[in-house]
């Protein structure tokens, strides 16, 4: 082919400021330093503008609930939206982003002949179905990067036994017509890898960006440690900070609390517990950075989550104390790093005796002893993803659907 151009489509990203967004820009960031020519196809964050000097589209979408904003509907259920979802094809109506995914099929159709390889992420679903089909219909050999589970996500347990199965043969739909399938975890490849034995999964964490800047002695010491614990992110349903605070109260180890991030759960304020303003950036790096132990919670039902914070900790060369499933990748990443502690939501016990710790360790300004190994960590930057994303890209030039 003339082109070997790499079409992308992400309902998130930038100029919004999410895990998911963040994901695929620095993706992207990374694979043109490589050399590849990529377009994107994102939501209407900056409704119907186009970036000519990133090759970024915005899509406008001005029917869907979180037009221009951050939501997480997943179905419309009233007025014009509810009469859309009657006539519009379900699959466009998985949740609620009918238009926006039909202008990602007319686009993808559109730049056919410039494309060679499509990738498509998910959340919205629609918009990988929309993608997919185009693909299809174009012979467009197609990638699907999936960041959560989709047909055995817990919010269908709420839908009619017919919409759930429904949603599980277009989930393996999909993953079938795929020439390969990313993830964001190792459980999220197992559940693929069972899906369809014949698909090649990688498994592609979100991954950090830069340098590390600490060694074993720099991490372990507290010598200009200015926070006992901080918990560096947004509270949100799978995070299971409630559930942490009620063990921390139980604990009563006097150790100081901090939380930076978004509160979208309510759980704050709590009378051991302060809360620094959202910072973004370098400067919640530097925050990260000063801190004498970072906090990492997972509810006791997360047990596929690796949450974005995680290679925000890595990056930033501070212990870390994590408190969930000890099942999770998440606790997984934490042991093979030798970076901190790995505790069960129900051992009180441990968290006493690792909070009593860091209580030590900062009145003191002793080090701890942990071994932290660079070159695992170092597995998880944003390059070695891009190596691997790049690897997949390049087996796809050339090959076109039959």
């Amino acid at each position: 082919m003339k082109n070997r151009q790499i079409l992308l489509v992400s309902y998130f990203f930038e100029p919004l400021q999410t895990v998911a967004a963040e994901r695929w820009a620095r993706f992207c960031a990374g694979l043109k330093k490589r050399g590849l020519d990529l377009h994107v196809l994102a939501g209407p964050w900056k409704s119907g503008d186009t970036d000519s000097s990133r090759d970024i589209e915005y899509l406008d979408d001005p029917v869907s609930e979180d037009s221009g904003k951050y939501k997480t509907g997943f179905a419309p259920t009233s007025g014009f939206r509810s009469t859309m979802r009657k006539l519009i094809p379900l699959f466009l109506l998985i949740d609620g982003k009918w238009f926006w995914s039909l202008r990602v099929f007319l686009k993808v159709i559109q730049r056919r002949h410039s494309t060679s390889v499509l990738i498509v992420t998910g959340t919205p679903w629609s918009s990988v179905v929309a993608a997919a089909l185009a693909a299809r219909v174009s012979s467009l050999p197609y990638i699907v990067d999936f960041r959560d589970l989709w047909a055995t996500e817990p919010f269908l347990r709420s839908q009619s036994a017919l919409a759930r199965r429904y949603f599980a043969w277009l989930e393996r739909w999909v993953v079938r017509g795929a020439m390969s399938i990313l993830t964001v975890n190792d459980p999220l490849t197992q559940y693929f890898q069972n899906l369809d034995t014949t698909k090649k999964v990688v498994c592609i964490p979100n991954g950090f960006s830069g340098e590390l800047h600490y060694n074993e002695v720099t991490f372990n010491s507290m010598a200009t440690a200015q926070t006992h614990l901080l918990y560096g992110g947004s509270i949100s349903g799978h995070s299971g900070v409630a559930e942490f605070l009620k063990a921390f109260d139980l604990a009563q180890v006097p150790v100081d609390l901090a939380f930076m991030g978004t509160d979208f759960l309510g759980v704050l304020p709590h009378p051991h517990a302060a809360h620094i303003p959202q910072v973004s950036g370098r400067e919640a790096e530097m925050e990260m950075a000063r801190a004498g132990v970072l906090l990492l919670t997972l509810h006791r039902k997360s047990v596929h989550y690796v949450t974005g914070k995680l290679m925000s900790y890595l990056k930033a060369g501070r212990p870390i104390l994590y408190w969930g499933p000890l099942e999770s990748p998440a606790a997984k990443i934490v042991r093979e790093c030798g970076v901190g502690w790995v505790i069960a939501n129900d051992d009180l016990e441990g968290l006493k005796r690792a909070l009593t710790e860091i209580n030590e360790r900062f009145h003191d300004r002793h080090s701890f002893a942990f071994a932290p190994n660079l070159t695992q960590i170092r597995e998880y930057s944003v390059d070695r993803m891009v190596e691997r994303i790049e690897r997949e890209v390049r087996l796809s030039f050339g090959i076109r659907r039959n």
